[in-house]
């Protein structure tokens, strides 16, 4: 039985929020409840109180069976979650291990799952709860769930989502969340549900996160020799799919163009970016730095991705590269993007151009052609302030003059 959550959605830390101090790709969990009796709290989160927490977490520990009871105070719990101060808070006073308890107890309860994960990718937000909840079980208790509901779709959302905010950047975390089989639940859901736009959203996400789990080493850096990660289990053609069912949706365009570009972004593996090249994975980001030419974060994005493929001295992959006009969008990007907000895209879009074409001069010949320069010199008198607009400019004009032949 598919779990149901009111079409509530938790929390998740998104690529956006990389780019902007506040996300606008998280999807609220605010719900709707309806006040029980044996409950008698307030399901409106602006009030709630201290004391009321306190309730609510000894309500839920002294009624553990109550399944409905347990399952109306993990929305509210995930719906308390404002910032990373309220989270702290309740996880201080004892919600995360409630939230867990009824994970325990209630583990063929699929709505409890669902809402319990929910709530741990809310409390998450903090990144001190989830090395807290991560240390009490959590990490296994999700993933748990994800298990032994694989055809639940809104239980698999929120699993990866709550997998995602459980690492919260941290690479040991990433490594323990992968040795516990996450990835394979990431590819399972990339696989089995390819046609729900939320849950591609999160599972490209959580390749993107995860992916540097697999190819770091927590002590000596980026390992030489990657045997195993979301290439070699097939992420890359899955992720080629999902950007083509959901070509219209910028939020899943964006996730799978950080999920591509993390799995391709070792300068030495040159097969994964040939392989992105021609199997389409390079024409799909192309495509949506056109459609959504006038949304910064997929211009951000798609920019990065076109660096990660072209960091490499092959031949080629320059080569591919030229024809497909994968540097076209950057200097697209720069052009369109020149609004006082927009300063990041030039920055990220000169830096691009400096790393496509070092060494490269097929690539700097093919730039200058392009207008690259006429690109960056608009830059640089835009955001004339811009002291690292500036100093990419003058690094990247040099190296086109070397390499392109520039008069």
């Amino acid at each position: 039985m598919s779990s149901q959550l009111d079409g509530a959605r938790s929390l998740r830390i998104s690529v956006r929020a990389s780019f902007a101090s506040v996300s606008t790709a998280g999807r609220s969990s605010i719900v709707s409840l309806i006040p029980e009796k044996h409950l008698n709290l307030d399901a409106d989160p602006n009030g709630m109180t201290t004391s009321n927490v306190i309730r609510l977490v000894r309500k839920m520990n002294s009624h553990i069976r109550d399944a409905p009871l347990q399952a109306r105070a993990l929305m509210l719990i995930r719906n308390l979650v404002q910032d990373e101060f309220s989270a702290d808070r309740l996880v201080e006073y004892g919600a995360g291990t409630a939230v867990l308890n009824a994970m325990r107890r209630h583990q063929n309860d699929a709505e409890i799952q669902a809402s319990s994960c929910g709530a741990i990718c809310n409390l998450c937000f903090s990144s001190v709860n989830s090395i807290i909840l991560m240390k009490s079980g959590a990490a296994g208790l999700v993933i748990q769930a994800m298990e032994a509901y694989p055809k639940d779709e809104i239980l698999q959302e929120e699993g990866l989502k709550a997998l995602t905010n459980l690492e919260h950047g941290d690479i040991g975390r990433k490594s323990i969340l992968i040795s516990l089989g996450a990835a394979r639940l990431v590819v399972q859901a990339l696989r089995n549900h390819s046609h729900n736009q939320y849950l591609m959203e999160e599972a490209c996400a959580a390749v993107g996160s995860l992916e540097e789990g697999f190819v770091t080493d927590g002590e000596d850096g980026v390992k030489d020799d990657v045997t195993e990660d979301f290439y070699t289990m097939g992420a890359l053609n899955l992720i080629v799919e999902v950007m083509k069912i959901h070509a219209r949706s910028v939020e899943v365009q964006i996730e799978a163009t950080e999920a591509l570009k993390s799995v391709t972004a070792l300068p030495w593996l040159n097969d994964r970016k040939l392989s992105a090249l021609e199997n389409g994975a390079a024409e799909m980001v192309s495509s949506a730095m056109q459609f959504f030419s006038a949304d910064a974060d997929m211009q951000l994005t798609g920019c990065a991705f076109i660096t990660a493929i072209g960091s490499t001295d092959n031949e080629r992959v320059t080569k591919k590269m030229i024809e497909l006009d994968l540097p076209k969008r950057v200097l697209e990007a720069m052009k369109n993007n020149l609004g006082n907000g927009d300063e990041d895209i030039q920055v990220r879009g000169i830096f691009a151009i400096f790393n496509i074409c070092f060494g490269k001069k097929d690539m700097a010949v093919y730039l200058n052609k392009n207008g690259a320069k006429n690109v960056i010199d608009t830059a640089v008198r835009r955001y004339k302030n811009n002291s690292q607009i500036k100093k990419n400019a003058i690094s990247a004009q040099k190296l086109l003059k070397k390499k392109g032949q520039l008069q």
